[in-house]
């Protein structure tokens, strides 16, 4: 690790973040999918990540239809699989165990704050960037991320949001 983050600016629609995302970020898209994948599928069968893949998208679809937009089209950007993309995002999920401990959030959301650590894996540090978001309303979001993670911790809290409502 250098000590400094990548950082680049997107904005517009879903679809234009996603594939600015993607182009920009192409080759770190591709070593951090390669160490998912990998990861993933010794966990699972390329059966049950093609299954969990198709649920993963139903919910976002649901819940987040912009979010399946921007990973799709991000995808589109970095020339893989969105499929690829739809599993790296929900790694959390995916991996789930009772031995399993990664970031911890928490939110304000009177301040519209929502935050998160990262102690995730060394690893994917030289494939982590700071990324600047501009949403056609004027909404920024500054957020530290591996590349190919489109605002998971934004899907996560609207989906419960959703279901607890």
């Amino acid at each position: 690790m250098s000590g400094n983050f990548r950082k680049i600016s997107v904005e517009g629609t879903p679809k234009e973040i996603g594939f600015q995302t993607g182009t920009l970020l192409k080759d770190e898209i591709h070593q951090n999918i390669e160490f998912y994948i990998a990861y993933i599928l010794d966990k699972m069968s390329p059966q049950q990540l093609s299954k969990v893949v198709l649920y993963i998208k139903s919910l976002l679809e649901k819940f987040c239809p912009h979010l399946l937009v921007e990973i799709e089209h991000m995808a589109s950007g970095a020339e893989i699989k969105p499929e690829y993309l739809f599993a790296m995002n929900a790694r959390t999920e995916l991996l789930l165990s009772p031995n399993y401990n990664e970031c911890t959030a928490i939110a304000f959301p009177k301040k519209g704050i929502l935050a998160q650590n990262w102690d995730w894996t060394s690893k994917l540090e030289d494939n982590s960037v700071v990324i600047e978001i501009t949403k056609p309303n004027g909404l920024k979001i500054l957020q530290l991320t591996e590349a190919g993670i489109s605002c998971f911790i934004l899907m996560i809290y609207y989906i419960l949001n959703k279901l607890l409502i």
